[in-house]
């Protein structure tokens, strides 16, 4: 594995995430940084395999809906049985999505940490 170069927001709801694609859940929001994301769920994804992701926020009045093509980098057994936790780099760096990954890195984190995107710590 490659050393983390941003601090991770550890999200503090379950916000699920989607194949894009075949619709099938792959798990849900665990931490998020600037540059990739750490799901947690049931399904297991491949390793170096690309995936286009949909994550789903809830917002009042509906749900936000964002698209982020993404690489799965590792795979490993959750904490909890039958659980896989996987990270994932993703491939878009266009500003409009690092604004987007910001502003739910900002809203949804547990600890309230905060976190610089674009610059390694």
């Amino acid at each position: 594995m490659e050393a983390r170069e941003q601090e991770r927001h550890f999200i503090g709801m379950e916000i699920p995430v989607f194949d894009a694609q075949s619709g099938a859940l792959v798990g849900h929001l665990a931490d998020l940084s600037g540059k990739g994301l750490m799901l947690i769920g049931d399904a297991c994804p491949t390793k170096d395999i690309e995936y286009d992701l949909k994550m789903v926020l809830p917002r009042q009045g509906g749900e936000e809906k964002v698209f982020l093509m993404t690489q799965c980098r590792w795979v490993r057994m959750g904490e909890v049985d039958d659980t896989y936790e996987s990270g994932f780099l993703v491939s878009d760096t266009s500003p409009e999505l690092e604004t987007q990954l910001r502003n739910i890195a900002q809203e949804f984190d547990f600890f309230g940490t905060g976190v610089t995107f674009g610059e390694e710590t």
